[in-house]
């Protein structure tokens, strides 16, 4: 891919209303990010201008979250595991920003119902499909959990596919891909696995090659 990829996005997401928290975490981590890792955005034109939508994004740093977010015109929700709730420093600005706890062993019926209300209110919820960070080369390795599968399938807007690229490395540039929207079909019982490896291919597969584990060995059904 050519390197024609923007510094930042175009727009700002206005954080006036954000807790002090929060507002103090994008001010800060924003900038390191971008010292860091040096990003560069790609298929800016695929994100809608507002909500309802769903961001699909790979997870290998805390840093991923401080990549994708200055790309999105809107502040997005996003889904965190529950622990990062317990943490005194991390739970104030988390909780600032209208994340979602997930409790990875349960079925977390009064989550979905948060993420439903919200796309429902029209804001943006983020979500890491593989649900924890992923240590390099086991990219793809960790399939998607049938709850997220069903919850997408049954989200019924759009699904926005963002890929960061990885490994990380310091000072040196890494895309952030953001693809075309796509949706999910209704996922009957058994389908989980074949939906949840179409998503991680949806997702790497804006990096170029896909990892070994998601490449196509033979052909499957289109979802």
């Amino acid at each position: 891919m050519a390197d024609f990829g923007l510094k930042r996005a175009p727009w700002k997401p206005d954080i006036s209303s954000l807790p002090w928290q929060s507002r103090w975490a994008c001010h800060l981590l924003k900038p390191l990010s971008r010292f860091l890792y040096r990003p560069r955005y790609y298929g800016l034109e695929n994100l809608p201008a507002q909500g309802p939508y769903i961001i699909l994004a790979n997870h290998q740093s805390f840093f991923d979250v401080m990549l994708i977010n200055p790309a999105l015109p809107v502040i997005p929700i996003w889904l965190g595991k529950k622990e990062l709730f317990e943490n005194p420093l991390m739970a104030p600005v988390i909780r600032g920003f209208g994340a979602i706890a997930i409790n990875r062993e349960d079925s977390n019926f009064s989550a979905v119902k948060q993420i439903f209300a919200k796309l429902k209110a029209g804001e943006v919820v983020a979500v890491f499909p593989e649900g924890t960070r992923i240590k390099p080369g086991r990219q793809g390795e960790i399939i998607p959990k049938k709850g997220i599968v069903h919850l997408l399938s049954r989200a019924k807007v759009p699904l926005i596919p963002v890929a960061v690229e990885y490994p990380y490395r310091l000072f040196r540039k890494h895309r952030v891909v953001i693809g075309q929207a796509f949706s999910l079909p209704a996922i009957q019982r058994g389908e989980e696995a074949e939906a949840g490896k179409f998503i991680l291919r949806t997702i790497y597969g804006l990096l170029g090659d896909l990892p070994p584990s998601l490449e196509n060995r033979r052909q499957e059904r289109s979802l």
